[in-house]
């Protein structure tokens, strides 16, 4: 005897399960009960379920902070290297074309 195969109703559903399972496990939650409606092999069943909202903390905070100053570090170290990339070609180019033998003379 075989299992009959799940329909694509109750593969999403099992897939939402494990997410909100997994989600969870990561994260400190509060839980609230909110009756909500579920449809199975058309019948109406209502089955509470809970919600989960993530607890503000200090760490969510600090992690604003954090990403803050990288962004802005980020910004600035992209300016760096366009403006050293910038330099290398206008070098190159000069030197193909011979502009700075007149000014250095090697």
């Amino acid at each position: 005897m075989t299992m009959p195969k799940k329909t694509k109703k109750q593969k999403i559903i099992a897939a939402y399960r494990n997410r909100l399972q997994q989600l969870q496990m990561s994260q400190p939650i509060e839980k609230t009960n909110i009756v909500s409606e579920t449809v199975i092999e058309h019948k109406k069943i209502i089955i509470p379920k809970l919600v989960n909202k993530p607890v503000e903390s200090e760490s969510s905070n600090s992690d604003k902070i954090t990403t803050q100053y990288f962004f802005s570090d980020l910004k600035k170290s992209l300016l760096i290297i366009v403006f050293i990339i910038t330099l290398e070609f206008v070098l190159y180019f000069a030197t193909i074309n011979n502009y700075l033998s007149g000014l250095i003379k090697f």
